[in-house]
């Protein structure tokens, strides 16, 4: 579709360094591009779980972000 733009995201990570949501906090302006990135970043990322004062895992968030660019020839 020739879209795009960079979309911000906050991805919630369980105990074991797994991905179990996200949520769009900066849009790209494209919903298309927002939806893929929550897919992928949910589906492909893995994450050294969050530790506590014990030591225990423990589940945590993480911030990013994804450009999309249409590569120029």
């Amino acid at each position: 579709e020739g879209n795009a733009g960079t979309v911000r995201y906050e991805v919630t990570v369980n105990a074991e360094g797994r991905a179990n949501g996200c949520r769009v906090v900066g849009s790209s302006g494209h919903p298309g591009l927002d939806t893929t990135t929550c897919n992928l970043v949910t589906r492909r990322a893995r994450f050294d779980p969050a530790r506590d004062d014990t030591g225990a895992t423990v589940a945590g968030t993480y911030s990013g972000k994804i450009t999309w660019q249409i590569p120029q020839d």
